[in-house]
């Protein structure tokens, strides 16, 4: 890799830094940014996506105590993060974009449902 593609991923990678705790879309800026520095090549698109894992690891590290927490609640039957997982698949259900397969849940039972479009 040439220092010139170096120094872009660079750049990148502190545009995903500096954008991913605000309430901004880091995804969109980094999309922009790539862009604007022509970094959009096929390995340019897989950075975006590596680098966006990154982002999604180190947010989980932030609050993985939160979220042990969570899953013990769930397999002890605590009605809070059984709601809290029923949003949680709810919000994912309203933004999934698959056009092939549809999610749903049934909230009196909290069983999800799935079917082919």
């Amino acid at each position: 890799m040439e220092n010139y593609e170096i120094l872009k991923a660079l750049v990148l990678g502190i545009v995903e830094g500096l954008t991913e705790f605000l309430p901004i879309s880091s995804t969109g800026h980094l999309i922009l940014f790539g862009h604007m520095i022509d970094f959009n090549s096929d390995d340019g698109r897989v950075f975006e996506v590596v680098i966006q894992l990154g982002a999604i690891l180190a947010v989980c590290w932030l609050y993985r105590v939160k979220i042990i927490e969570l899953l013990k609640g769930l397999l002890s039957g605590d009605n809070e993060a059984r709601h809290f997982a029923k949003s949680v698949i709810l919000a994912l259900n309203l933004f999934h974009k698959s056009k092939n397969a549809h999610f749903f849940v049934h909230y009196s039972s909290c069983k999800i449902y799935a079917f082919q479009a």
